[in-house]
């Protein structure tokens, strides 16, 4: 099952997760306490050119394997966060329920729905970042390697499908977006705390209202999150059959295309991951952060040149 990937990945998400769940608890303690590569679209208005098949079968497979394993992953660490935020929810109930005056309860409601609010984040970014690289590895192979039907060449790279934005997709990749829908619903809910001035009422609208609400939104946003990363790397997964003609079973009972047209749609729904995920705009963003990078230092290396220049004549001057 590809162990050395397999465990690449899985130690990733564990860690996540374990931070995860050391955050929440010791927040719960606190609060009780106190690319430039050429791709075949370049290519194909050239003609097509012959390239050498750089990543091997067995690399290949080992790509497959590692899809497969990240599927699983995600499913596994999900259901696992879902069971921390349950002890984490616990835990806090447990201490409103102890409180004995109101400006701790007010803490506690304020913190929870901040933790909340940032493992969905992270669990989030954490997940595209997967994706990203599943994409990229995709990517590369379209690259090197020329598909097993030449015929899906052209109308894969000249006749693109335009990328689908859904609301699924947008959950992944447009992360700053959903951090303000969901801060801006949490301000919403403790705009309803107005008008409670006793220690017992705003026992009764966290338990009644915040701890409610928060737990729903926290599981719709990671189930919406799984069921967004498992499409994307399934996606990928069957592209990677299709280019190669694997002999492996496709995901979501599909069946090997026996037409041209139906191998385009699927490759082309690979291809389109890295926009409608975000991941080509993030690996923009990391480009022109390097571009940034590059210009400052050179900036600052002709300033040093300059000063170097003027320092034997400011010496005249001083002397």
């Amino acid at each position: 099952m590809g162990p050395p990937i397999k465990v690449l990945f899985a130690v990733s998400l564990a860690v996540l997760l374990v931070q995860c769940g050391a955050r929440k608890n010791a927040d719960a303690e606190g609060i009780e306490d106190s690319s430039t590569d050429k791709t075949w679209a370049d290519s194909v208005t050239d003609g097509v050119q012959d390239v050498v098949p750089v990543p091997t079968d067995e690399k290949r497979s080992v790509a497959l394997l590692g899809l497969d394993s990240s599927i699983d992953d995600i499913v596994v660490e999900m259901e696992q966060h879902l069971e921390i935020e349950t002890k984490y929810v616990e835990k806090i109930s447990r201490s409103v329920a102890r409180a004995s005056k109101i400006e701790k309860v007010k803490k506690m409601v304020k913190r929870f729905l901040q933790v909340n609010r940032r493992d969905i984040g992270q669990t989030r970014n954490s997940v595209r970042d997967i994706i990203c690289n599943k994409y990229q590895n995709f990517k590369r192979l379209t690259t090197l390697v020329k598909p097993s039907d030449p015929d899906i060449i052209e109308p894969c790279f000249n006749n693109k499908l335009e990328p689908t934005t859904t609301r699924l997709n947008k959950i992944i990749a447009d992360p700053q977006r959903n951090y303000r829908r969901i801060r801006r619903d949490q301000k919403a809910l403790m705009k309803q705390s107005e008008g409670l001035y006793t220690l017992e009422q705003w026992k009764g609208f966290y338990e009644n209202k915040v701890k409610t609400e928060s737990v729903a939104t926290y599981k719709n946003e990671l189930n919406a999150i799984k069921e967004a990363s498992l499409k994307a790397l399934k996606t990928l997964y069957n592209a990677y059959i299709v280019w190669d003609k694997l002999d492996v079973d496709m995901k979501d009972g599909l069946k090997y295309p026996s037409d041209v047209d139906g191998k385009v749609e699927l490759v082309q729904a690979a291809i389109n991951t890295g926009t409608e995920f975000g991941c080509e705009a993030m690996l923009e963003a990391l480009k022109e952060a390097d571009r940034a990078e590059k210009r400052k230092r050179a900036a600052a290396r002709k300033e040093a040149a300059t000063a170097a220049q003027r320092a034997p004549g400011q010496a005249e001057i001083d002397d």
